[in-house]
Parts: structure tokens; sequence; C-alpha cells
């Protein structure tokens, strides 16, 4: 229960042996022994939701995501959102469930750009 409560939380693993009782030791060693079984078994039902959405109709999307100020790092400050990110485009189905994620690209590029140089493109291709 705690490894699937940090992978849909995302907390920091001493968070975890707080809420449930353990070491922060022990946390990590139940994420050692479970992710790659968890990992094993939705793997099947990512790739049916990933067919799925190669059939049916899609969403894409960019949002730009934090990642606070970089010294040295030129570009990632985004004059619309008015912060320091990572365009990130996302390809959604019609339930709202994420089948596809680019790679990551400056938060100063518009999304028509970032849609092309983060692989979304031309991993979707065949489908419009």
């Amino acid at each position: 229960m705690a490894v699937l409560f940090l992978l849909r939380h995302n907390l920091p693993e001493d968070a975890a042996g707080e809420l449930f009782g353990c070491s922060t030791a022990t946390i990590w060693r139940y994420q050692d022994e479970l992710e790659p079984v968890i990992d094993v078994v939705l793997s099947v039902l990512a790739e049916q939701i990933t067919a799925r959405a190669y059939r049916d109709a899609a969403l894409v999307d960019g949002l730009v995501a934090s990642v606070g100020e970089r010294d040295g790092v030129e570009h990632l400050c985004s004059g619309k959102k008015r912060f320091c990110g990572q365009n990130v485009q996302v390809v959604a189905n019609l339930d709202g469930r994420v089948v596809d994620v680019g790679e990551p690209c400056i938060g100063s590029m518009y999304d028509s750009r970032a849609f092309e140089e983060s692989g979304i493109a031309e991993r979707w291709k065949a489908h419009y």
C-alpha cells in the first residue's frame, strides 16, 4: 500500500514512512522490490489504452511545468505564464487518460513548435 501511495502522490519516502509507521529504508526496499512488478502488471493496461487512443480521437495540449529560476539556462521563462519552466506536450484520450508525453522543451517555446520538437508529432503522425 505504501508503494502505491508513493506512486500516486509523489511524496518523499520519509513522509511515507511516517504515514505507514516504518523507516525510510523500509520504504526504499519495498519500492525496489515492488515497482518493477507494478510496471509489468500495468504495462499491459498502458498498451491497451495507447492502442485505443490510436484508434479513437486523442487530445493534445501543452503545459509549462515549473522548474524555478535556473541561472545560466536561457529561454525557460514563459512570457505568457510569467514563470520559468519547461513546455511539456501531452496526449490524452477522450476519457482523460494520459497516453503519451513528449520530451520537455524550453518554456518560452510555442506549443505548435514544441509539438514537433518533443517527438509527439512524429509518434502520432499516422493518427492525424
